[in-house]
């Protein structure tokens, strides 16, 4: 559900409230990356499309996060789709 209503321009934030400690090799690599890109915007947070890129030839990694983890958030479309944030 996430990457069918998730644009490239939509901004994506750390979730404060919810600690993440990869268990994959791939993730551990990828995640301070992902980390650092968020920080790195401050408190616009990163381009969705700038983290879709960071995940390279994971592309769902980040959905993941969003989705299913909610360890990252992204307050657009949680308004899009009428929810709020957990």
């Amino acid at each position: 559900m996430i990457k069918k209503h998730i644009r490239d321009d939509d901004r994506v934030h750390l979730n404060p409230d919810r600690p993440y400690t990869p268990q994959t090799d791939e993730h551990r690599q990828l995640w301070p990356r992902i980390v650092d890109a968020i920080q790195k915007g401050g408190p616009k947070g990163a381009w969705y499309s700038s983290l879709k890129a960071i995940g390279g030839g994971n592309a769902d990694y980040c959905a993941y996060l969003l989705g299913d983890l909610h360890v990252l958030t992204c307050p657009v479309l949680e308004k899009r789709l009428g929810v709020g944030a957990e």
